[in-house]
């Protein structure tokens, strides 16, 4: 038995540039290799959601989209653990195509046993939402608040 973390592939320069042309297709074919799917929620960290209340209290602009993306990171910061796009995506890729789809919680192994996953954030060309997460989680990563700088610049027009 062999585990496929779709992850993992972007270490490979070949698989990154295929999973970068291919997107999520890549992901979804990855899933139709595997016996069983197993998945876990991203859990929001307290180190991470007090970055993001420190990034949005310097934020000062009256913008209104940029009001309506704090009012959706706060909401965001709400929950526990998040599921993402992606992770929906491939879950129920799998349940679609009646495999078995696991998630680890924290008393174990389950087996995941509802019809569908639902994301907690709206897809990248859905909505901003996805991007203005993935800008913070990497600036959290690098520990630089001003790596991010200016404020929300990717809501302008």
């Amino acid at each position: 038995m062999v585990a496929i973390n779709p992850n993992e592939y972007e270490k490979i320069e070949s698989f990154k540039e295929i999973k970068k042309n291919k997107g999520m297709k890549f992901c979804l074919c990855l899933v139709e290799m595997a016996d069983y799917l197993v998945f876990q929620r991203y859990k929001m960290a307290e180190g991470f959601k007090k970055f993001l209340k420190e990034y949005m209290d310097e934020e000062s602009s009256g913008e209104e989209k940029v009001r309506k993306e704090m009012h959706k990171l706060r909401e965001l910061m709400k929950k526990e653990k998040i599921v993402t796009p992606g992770v929906a995506e491939e879950v129920n890729h799998a349940l679609e195509n009646d495999m078995l789809v696991y998630e680890i919680t924290e008393s174990g192994v389950e087996e995941f046993r509802e019809e569908k996953l639902k994301s907690d954030i709206p897809p990248p060309l859905e909505d901003t939402l996805y991007n203005t997460l993935k800008r913070l989680i990497d600036a959290f990563k690098a520990k630089k608040l001003n790596s991010i700088e200016p404020p929300f610049w990717w809501l302008s027009n």
